[in-house]
């Protein structure tokens, strides 16, 4: 087993076992009194992470093939949110609303853009373009503001020694 996560309600964990021959998610009481349960069966590819909605009735995940997941512990049928091509998607979370999952995922010039997912209306919007290098969203607790890294600082200086540019300090926070 690896990647536990503790839902915030504090009554379940997830993780993912290889019992199976390949990593599947399953989720069982935090008490350990109970029986686990199996969420994903297709069994085909290496799993990330699980990270639990505020809410404690959802978990995202994504895999090795470059798609990433939502399911509710009520259905336990997992939901395709998006399908990268490039690079796993491997920053993603919830609002604390639980109604949107935030994401990076990458472009074809290697460069990372966030998007927004809504649980509510199943659309993907992005929030940032491939011109810059942008990861790690993150909500504010209030849910007014997504917070996320990006490098678009370029404030370049001339190098001591090679008397070429270079942008030493890149990476800042946005909102």
């Amino acid at each position: 087993e690896r990647f536990a996560a503790w839902s915030p309600d504090g009554k379940w964990v997830a993780y993912m076992s290889d019992r199976t021959g390949e990593f599947e998610l399953f989720i069982a009481p935090q008490n350990g009194m109970g029986k686990e349960e199996r969420i994903t069966f297709d069994g085909k590819v290496f799993r990330l992470p699980p990270v639990w909605s505020p809410d404690s009735k959802k978990l995202a995940f994504a895999d090795k093939s470059v798609r990433l997941y939502y399911v509710t512990l009520e259905s336990k049928k997992p939901v395709l949110i998006d399908q990268g091509h490039y690079n796993d998607i491997s920053d993603y979370s919830w609002s604390p609303d639980s109604k949107w999952l935030a994401y990076a995922k990458g472009a074809e010039n290697q460069n990372h853009v966030v998007y927004l997912y809504s649980l509510e209306s199943q659309k993907i919007t992005p929030v940032t373009t491939s011109f810059t290098d942008s990861w790690n969203p993150v909500f504010d607790p209030g849910g007014k503001y997504l917070y996320f890294f990006s490098n678009r600082n370029y404030n370049e200086v001339l190098g001591v020694y090679d008397a070429e540019f270079s942008n030493p300090k890149a990476t800042r926070a946005d909102a």
